[in-house]
Formats: structure tokens, C-alpha cells, sequence
């Protein structure tokens, strides 16, 4: 079973807290930063890369960074939330928006139903509904095709991707 702890009572938090962060304009400066901008720079997907040597970071910071995920459990966590398991300690319930992007690890089975087939179910409804609205099937009570879009105040994990 997995601990879960408030960030601030881990003892690599409190060793982040103390950390001096770079100054930027020391780091930056010069040779040294195109080198600062070489390495901390991690591949992503589609070719793209993340770039961080313009945050306030250093080497000794990534390593109590590292102490702090280790620490909490971050991996093995990301795993319970990923498969399914109830990650959501507040409400005693599962963690699933993640699926709307995507199967991470294994299928999410709950009470004897894929809830992955229900996002995938969820994410066709929108795209019917979308493709209505640009080919005028769908118009505004004037009888006008829809020029804009705005959705307000979409909620949290549940309601964000229902909607």
C-alpha cells in the first residue's frame, strides 16, 4: 500500500525549501549559457524538446528534486493513478481524465467495465457534435452556421473532460 504524505513533511521537501536557486543572469551569461541551454534540455514527443536553462534550477536543485520524488513515491503513485487505482484520497475515488488522452499502462476495469471504452465513447460524441456544427447541421436559432466557440467553467478532472 502506498503512503501518502503532505509534500511539506518530507525531508526533501524541507531540503528544497532551503536550496539557493541560480541567479539566472549568472547562468545565462555568456558561453556558459549556450552550454546551460545544450544540456538541460530533454527530448519530447513528435521531435519537440523541452528546454529549462531559463528556470531557476541547478544541478544540486534537480538532484533534491529527485530525493522529492523519490521520496513521495512519485513514480509508483503515477502508476496507481495510470492503472486505475483510487488516487483521489480526499473523495475515496479513481483518477481517469488521463484516459481521455490515451491507454498509459493496463486496462481500467471497474465493475467488470472498460473505462477506457467509455472515454473513447465519450471523445466520438464530441467529435460527432463537432463535425455537425462545421458542416451546418447543427445552427444557431436564427437558422446561422456557429462562427465561435466558448466553453466557461468547465470543472475539475470529472467535469473538464466530459465536457
Amino acid at each position: 500500500m502506498l503512503e501518502w504524505k503532505n509534500m511539506d513533511l518530507l525531508s526533501a521537501y524541507s531540503s528544497l525549501c532551503s536550496a539557493t536557486p541560480p541567479s539566472l543572469k549568472m547562468v545565462l551569461a555568456g558561453e556558459k549559457g549556450a552550454v546551460r541551454v545544450n544540456d538541460y534540455m530533454l527530448p519530447m514527443a513528435a521531435g519537440l524538446k523541452w528546454n529549462y536553462a531559463a528556470r531557476p534550477v541547478d544541478d544540486k536543485i534537480l538532484s533534491v528534486l529527485r530525493e522529492l520524488a523519490s521520496e513521495a513515491g512519485l513514480a509508483q503513485k503515477y502508476r496507481y493513478l495510470a492503472n486505475g487505482n483510487i488516487v483521489n484520497t480526499g473523495e475515496n475515488r479513481r483518477v481517469l481524465h488521463h484516459l481521455t488522452r490515451g491507454q498509459l499502462l493496463e486496462n481500467v476495469i471497474v465493475d467488470g467495465k472498460d473505462k477506457r471504452e467509455f472515454y473513447l465513447e465519450q471523445l466520438r460524441k464530441i467529435e460527432s457534435f463537432a463535425d455537425k456544427v462545421h458542416t451546418g447541421n447543427i445552427v444557431n436559432e436564427s437558422g446561422e452556421r456557429f462562427t465561435t466557440v466558448v466553453q466557461i467553467g468547465i470543472g475539475g478532472s470529472d467535469l473538464g473532460p466530459r465536457a
